[in-house]
Formats: structure tokens, C-alpha cells, sequence
């Protein structure tokens, strides 16, 4: 990784459960400073498959990537997305798209890019799944609190909102300024 001071994400994922003898994988993102035609961040990307032993090999490496614009460079939805294409298996798309595959990529893609996909996907769904409401609230609380109000009142709608509910106090207040 030639950028280790833009890391999106460092993830480790245990498909098989981490008791098992079979391997688990580790998910480095990184931002380069270039972007696509679309102005997006190209990511650079290193899939490892770390074996029981400890002894660890390099499936995918790159920094080609660009997610959507609708997504953060570091969301759980761009990190899917990335997934999605490191987890491609024979039969999911054209033959081709498997042409300059390595060996290490085919056995990856053969054994345990199924298995690595649907952990990922549910591992990311439950960490959404598993925030309660008060745990949501609170969050957006403090957060709304940091941006503070002229944010807020910025935000689009909002203004209107907030106008409408409080015209009264308003009106009293200046009102009040007046008289004084």
C-alpha cells in the first residue's frame, strides 16, 4: 500500500468461523490520489487469505477500484461493492472476465469467494440490523450537536420546518426586542 495514511478500511473476515481450520480473509482499502472519469476516488484494495498457521497470501491487489457516488470511499457499502467483484466465481459472469487469473485467484474464487461473500453481506446487514432506536438517536444527536445549528438549519427543508413550527416564539421575541 503506497498510501498508508489514507486507509478507508482494514477488515478481517472468519467465513468459516474463527475456530476453523479453514483460512480466514483481510480487507485493506486504501485512497489514491487519483480519481476516475467521474471524478470518483480510485481505492486501492489488498485481499489476503490468511491460513490457520498463520502464513498469509496475496489474492487480489490494486488500485483500480472507484465506488458509487452515492457512497462514502469508506462505507459498508462500498466495501460491499469491492466484495462483489473480488468474490466473482466461474459462472457468474462471462469466462473471460477469469482469462488472467492466477492459480492462488482461481482456487480462491473455486472454494471460498462464496463463502466470503455472503459472510461479508450479512456481517455488514447485521451491524445495521442490531442499532436500536435509542442507540440511533443518540447518535444523531451528538452529531447534530458537533454540526451545530447552522448546519441543520441548512439542511434541505429543514429551515422550512423549523420556521414553521416555531413563527410564534419568533414573532413574540422580536417583538419583545422591540418594546425594549
Amino acid at each position: 500500500m503506497n498510501y498508508e495514511d489514507d486507509v478507508l478500511r482494514d477488515e478481517t473476515f472468519y467465513p468459516y468461523n474463527e475456530a476453523s481450520s479453514l483460512p480466514a480473509f483481510r480487507l485493506e482499502m486504501w485512497a489514491t490520489p487519483r480519481t476516475d472519469q467521474r471524478g470518483q476516488t480510485l481505492i486501492g484494495y489488498r485481499l489476503t487469505q490468511i491460513e490457520v498457521d498463520g502464513e498469509s497470501a496475496t489474492i487480489f491487489e490494486g488500485e483500480d477500484f472507484a465506488g458509487s457516488p452515492l457512497h462514502a470511499d469508506d462505507s459498508d457499502e462500498t466495501l460491499k461493492s469491492l466484495l462483489g467483484f473480488l468474490t466473482l466465481r466461474p459462472g457468474d459472469t462471462d469466462r473471460e472476465y477469469f482469462a488472467d487469473y492466477s492459480e492462488r485467484q482461481l482456487a480462491f474464487a473455486r472454494n471460498h469467494a462464496e463463502a466470503l461473500s455472503i459472510y461479508a453481506d450479512e456481517r455488514v446487514e447485521m451491524k445495521i440490523k442490531d442499532i436500536t432506536n435509542e442507540q440511533f438517536d443518540e447518535k444523531l444527536f451528538e452529531l447534530a450537536r458537533e454540526a451545530g445549528v447552522d448546519y441543520i438549519l441548512g439542511l434541505p427543508g429543514v429551515y422550512e420546518i423549523v420556521s414553521e413550527e416555531m413563527n410564534n416564539e419568533v414573532l413574540d421575541a422580536l417583538a419583545s426586542a422591540d418594546e425594549a
